[in-house]
């Protein structure tokens, strides 16, 4: 620090700052480039070949430490040139689209259209490219309809990983690319995490990296038992030792706590709150342009009752990724506990509509029931609790709700058949009905507890 900022106050911040800005400029997200030695210092860390005839020097492309794709040129079946601009329009939505994924390495627009023109083999384009998987389709158009494919490949086994089609009306040329952008993505984000996820499982503990401990925790987060999740937390302290300037290592550690509590009720709020407000802050520090981070650093304000706080941060998260059904979700459920509850059920149906097959659907459908609830639409919440319980039977505020529900619906034996089941079946009843954690407006949760006791037929607070 002496020898570069002489005479100026400086900390060992300003130095991770700049590492920060030199790996955002080379595109360094997963930090496999420019590495972290612990208590030395930063590393370059790429492979340099020396070509001989010209005697210069060139980077040879190595798969990153992170998923990497490349979205190849769409071939234009139409047998018209004049649709290739559709076609190319299409492919540079999606390029773009999936460089909003900041856990994704997406090829440059102008690399992957180096492969335009006569087909080659996948595995070819792969180690040329230095990238795990490929995307590529075709356009076909007939009178104002077309019709566009797309299929996701791995380049290093040549094998298909996931196959789908698009039909549109050409009414509005933008229009139909962002929406067939915005489909496949969507799509993208989740077919990806599960290969991933698939590959990693297959390693052995020992060889794996930040990443890809990671995906392993995630793998488990998403079994959605309590003893999974014990697990999944593990790895990510794991992913905060091996790199703790990994971002998704924090982040994933807070989504595990917050699950901890509302879902499998092993600890309260207060207990795991303090982690995770700092947990966050670090992810989010780390890497301000990772949606994921600041959508949850939004959920963790709104747990502090930071109502406008949180809603901003997802809403944030939602303009640098507009694609990711996670992040609609969480700028869904920050509305709606704010009290904006018509903008959280519309986030949530749009989080559904960006990943149909997300592993998260139930609780995005849960979140919609609550706002419906709360803003006094009881039938509706009832509808959608039903398809709730045909996901997740046995939640406790499923049953909640659903009594609270029948019973402002002046279904009063269906409601105290409810109630009664919630008290056989759930030993702490009592605390997950009279809870009031920090991210429920007073107000709301009035309406939950009347709702309760009606449902009981007395008041249970002497039950």
């Amino acid at each position: 620090m002496r020898a570069v900022w002489p005479d100026v106050f400086v900390t060992d911040d300003s130095i991770g700052q700049c590492i920060k800005e030199i790996r955002r400029a080379i595109g360094d997200e997963a930090s496999s480039q420019v590495q972290t030695l612990p208590k030395r210092g930063y590393m370059l860390a790429v492979q340099v070949l020396r070509d001989e005839p010209a005697g210069e020097l060139s980077v040879a492309p190595s798969l990153p430490d992170k998923p990497s794709i490349a979205v190849l040129p769409f071939q234009n079946m139409s047998g018209d040139p004049d649709q290739e601009y559709f076609a190319d329009g299409t492919v540079e939505e999606i390029t773009t689209a999936l460089s909003r994924i900041r856990w994704l390495f997406v090829i440059a627009r102008n690399s992957a259209f180096t492969y335009k023109g006569p087909a080659i083999d996948i595995r070819q384009v792969g180690r040329e490219l230095g990238v795990r998987y490929v995307l590529e389709g075709s356009v076909r158009k007939s009178g104002n309809r077309v019709r566009v494919t797309a299929q996701l490949i791995n380049a290093i086994s040549g094998t298909h990983i996931w196959a789908d089609r698009y039909d549109h009306e050409l009414d509005d040329i933008f229009a139909v690319q962002d929406a067939i952008a915005t489909a496949i993505v969507g799509i993208l984000d989740p077919e990806l995490t599960g290969a991933e996820q698939l590959r990693v499982m297959r390693k052995p503990p020992d060889k794996r990296d930040a990443w890809e401990t990671f995906q392993r925790g995630l793998w488990h987060f998403h079994k959605y038992t309590a003893a999974d999740n014990k697990i999944a937390q593990t790895l990510y302290r794991e992913v905060i030792g091996i790199d703790p300037g990994f971002a998704p290592g924090h982040y994933g550690l807070v989504n595990a706590l917050l699950w901890e509590v509302w879902l499998y009720g092993a600890r309260t709020a207060p207990e795991i709150q303090p982690e995770c407000v700092r947990e966050s802050r670090i992810a989010v520090a780390l890497d301000d342009r990772d949606a994921v981070a600041r959508a949850l650093h939004g959920v963790v304000m709104l747990g502090e009752g930071e109502w406008d706080i949180g809603l901003a941060e997802a809403r944030v998260a939602y303009s640098l990724n507009p694609n990711n059904g996670f992040v609609a979700a969480a700028v869904g459920k920050t509305a709606g506990f704010a009290g904006l509850q018509d903008e959280g059920i519309e986030y949530l149906r749009r989080a559904m509509r960006l990943s149909p097959r997300d592993p998260l659907t139930w609780g995005w459908l849960w979140w919609m029931a609550v706002f419906q609830f709360y803003a006094r639409d009881f039938a509706g919440a009832l509808a959608t609790l039903t398809r709730v319980a045909g996901m997740r039977a046995g939640f406790p505020y499923l049953y909640m709700f659903t009594a609270a529900s029948l019973a402002f619906l002046d279904r009063h034996d269906e409601a105290r058949a409810m109630f009664d089941r919630l008290r056989a079946e759930v030993p702490a009843w009592r605390r997950w009905v009279e809870d009031r954690p920090a991210w429920l407006r007073p107000e709301d949760y009035e309406l939950r507890l009347e709702g309760m006791r009606r449902a009981a037929g007395t008041s249970f607070d002497t039950d």
